[in-house]
């Protein structure tokens, strides 16, 4: 069987940090009240210019540098993302145009929180059937807040992380000396 890893990684973060500070001035809270329960201190906020995909690129540039690859070996781009910069075409095609990885194919994988386990499970089938390489699996958790309240957020939806993108190159792994392999064992689907 073929095992499967992880080569090299990447992240991009926006440039605005939120402080709790911040947010005791937008609704009623504290520093207090929100480190108490989740241990949270900033969070970030993706600016006019910053979506899911152009942070999706500057994590993806980082992995493949760090992986040693070119965005042309990529086979495959996976998006896992409920905040896609439109609803058509995908976020994941976008990142693709503006990697320059124009051979492969790419989508967007919607599931929430669990995206990351379901990116991380569709890459790795993918490479073990054989249909690709070196994939690369993104989770960009909202870049952008993109709710709508009524009036004002309330204290404890405004006190949530996840502004970011992380991203990950995946291909077949040869036997370790000894017999041992690395691999990702996969959540069972």
């Amino acid at each position: 069987m073929v095992s499967v890893g992880i080569l090299g990684t990447g992240t991009a973060l926006p440039e605005k940090v939120l402080t709790n500070h911040d947010l005791e001035k937008l609704v009623e809270t504290s520093d207090q009240w929100i480190t108490e329960r989740t241990g949270i201190k900033e969070r970030r906020q993706a600016g006019p210019n910053e979506t899911t995909s152009s942070l999706s690129v500057q994590a993806a540039r980082r992995a493949l540098d760090m992986a040693g690859l070119k965005p042309t070996d990529l086979d495959l781009i996976i998006c896992s993302t409920i905040s896609p910069d439109m609803p058509l075409p995908s976020t994941a095609a976008f990142i693709q145009r503006d990697l320059g990885a124009r051979a492969c194919c790419s989508f967007d994988l919607a599931a929430a929180c669990s995206g990351f386990l379901f990116g991380v499970t569709v890459a790795d089938n993918f490479i073990k059937t054989g249909r690709t390489r070196i994939t690369s699996s993104k989770t960009c958790r909202r870049p952008r807040a993109r709710a709508t309240w009524a009036s004002t957020p309330p204290r404890i939806a405004s006190s949530w992380p996840g502004r970011s993108s992380g991203r990950r190159r995946w291909k077949p792994l040869r036997p370790t000396p000894g017999g041992a392999r690395r691999s990702f064992p996969g959540p069972s689907c």
